[in-house]
């Protein structure tokens, strides 16, 4: 990694070279020394010497350093990308527009609701219950997967399970016990 200090060491030239390295590091990691300093106009040894000033020991640690980086940084995967603007498509409707505003109905007209989550999702529902409570709503947070529902749960309350993936099994078994509990009571 490069420093500030290192990067004061640079004269206006050589700040080129780096500035210029830095911003084709995709091609220069394919190129030989040789053929980056024609493309550059500078000598090898002048890309060398940037590369000692540094901390290189030369132009091939240098290089060898930038491949290491694109190798640990993921690529983007435009699948996914396209599936998530699919995603947004799909629910840019009427009927996804109702199915909120039925949910928000619920929300408001609930005497307490009450937000779960496992993992991620966990951090999720607690940063919702937080929400909910400086809006005025009474929220309570569980993330207690042990507990039962009775005593926890009336009929007025609202529960609102997080869940990044969907197929949690901790949130599906909790959904489906809540569930049964209802239709007893019914």
């Amino acid at each position: 990694m490069v420093t500030v200090d290192q990067m004061n060491q640079l004269s206006d030239l050589e700040l080129d070279i780096y500035n210029y390295i830095i911003s084709h590091r995709h091609e220069v990691i394919h190129m030989k020394l040789k053929d980056l300093s024609t493309d550059l106009h500078v000598s090898s040894s002048m890309i060398t010497r940037v590369a000692k000033k540094l901390g290189y020991e030369g132009f091939l640690e240098w290089k060898a350093e930038m491949k290491l980086d694109q190798e640990d940084k993921p690529i983007q995967n435009k699948r996914a990308l396209n599936y998530i603007l699919d995603y947004f498509n799909r629910v840019d409707n009427k009927e996804f527009d109702d199915l909120i505003h039925q949910a928000a109905e619920i929300i408001v007209n609930s005497h307490e609701v009450i937000c779960s989550g496992i993992g991620l999702s966990d951090a999720i529902a607690k940063f919702a219950a937080s929400l909910f409570n400086r809006k005025g709503k009474r929220t309570m947070y569980s993330g207690d997967f042990s507990s039962r529902f009775r005593g926890m749960y009336d009929q007025n309350d609202c529960a609102l399970f997080f869940t990044v993936s969907g197929e949690t099994r901790e949130i599906i078994d909790r959904i489906k016990d809540l569930k049964n509990m209802i239709l007893r009571l019914l």
